[in-house]
Formats: C-alpha cells, sequence, structure tokens
C-alpha cells in the first residue's frame, strides 16, 4: 500500500532534512569519523555491516543503482548525482522498507505512540511524528525543524523566501 503525501507532509519531511542538513547545505556531518558521521538529505548514519547502518545501506543502495560517485566522492560529487541518490533512497526506504511506517503505520517509540504522517493534525505534529520515527536523530532541535517545516510549507504555497533558520 502506498501513502498519499500531502503539502504538510512533505514540508514536514523537508523541514526535518534541512535540519539534518544545516538548510540543505551540508553533505556530510561535521566532525566525526566516517563510522558515525551522516551523509545525505537525512544524515543517514553507521557504518556496521553487521548492524545494518543506514549510512551503508545507503551507500549499497547508491552502489546498485549507479551513484558510485556519490559513494567515492561524498563531498564532490555532482550536484544532480547526490540529490538523485538522496531522492532515490530516501523513496526506497520510505517504500520498501520498514521506514514506510512514517506513511502508513506509525510506530513506537520510547513507549510513545506517534501516528503516521497522514493522521497527525497539525504541522508541528507531522514534523514531530517524522522525526521520530523517521530520522531517530541524537539532539533532536525540534524548534528548528518546526520551524523550518512552516518555511518549506510557505514556499511551496508561494510564498517569497525569508532567511533560513539559524542553526
Amino acid at each position: 500500500m502506498r501513502a498519499t503525501v500531502s503539502d504538510e507532509d512533505a514540508a514536514a519531511v523537508l523541514g526535518n532534512m534541512g535540519t539534518e542538513t544545516g538548510g540543505f547545505s551540508l553533505r556530510l556531518e561535521e566532525g566525526k569519523e566516517k563510522a558515525n558521521q551522516g551523509y545525505g538529505w537525512c544524515q543517514w548514519t553507521g557504518y556496521d555491516p553487521d548492524a545494518s547502518d543506514r549510512r551503508l545501506l545507503f551507500e549499497e543502495w547508491c552502489l546498485a543503482n549507479g551513484f558510485d560517485d556519490v559513494v567515492d566522492n561524498p563531498a564532490d560529487s555532482s550536484d544532480d548525482d547526490y540529490e538523485a541518490a538522496c531522492f532515490g533512497f530516501f523513496v526506497h526506504e520510505s517504500t520498501d522498507t520498514w521506514e514506510k511506517r512514517v506513511f502508513i503505520d506509525g510506530g513506537t517509540v520510547g513507549g510513545v505512540f506517534y501516528p503516521p504522517l497522514k493522521d497527525c493534525a497539525t504541522l508541528d505534529d507531522k514534523t514531530i511524528s517524522f522525526m521520530k520515527l523517521y530520522e531517530r536523530p541524537g539532539p533532536p532541535h525540534e524548534d528548528w525543524r518546526r520551524e523550518m517545516a512552516h518555511e518549506a510549507l510557505r514556499l511551496y504555497r508561494g510564498g517569497a523566501p525569508e532567511e533560513v533558520p539559524q542553526m
């Protein structure tokens, strides 16, 4: 089953991705070694082949789908390849793996149930549900995520760009 994604669902996703990447300006998480360094729009992290870590899964998906340069040259691959790889892996992960729960079923994190985005009442609720179910970040930076989600929705609906929230 595929979920229908609303404007607000997409804004919640973009608010999270924007926070993870410093306003879409960072490909690689700064100040960490590769084993613990996030990479890509969602800062997929983890490089342990025995733990199904998400960065490793992202890189394996890239290699299997012709994005070798994104793996071999993370900081210098072409923007087109990098963006296509990030989008392709996000779509794969959110439709073909258990990560689809963020759009379909929701899930429990730390004893709290978070509904799928389609069942959240507000953009803020959608943003936090996506953060908890999909991103599962270290420092949550919830205010930045909400602010970036509202900015994404405003821009999508025809508003003029404002200054990107400072991290």
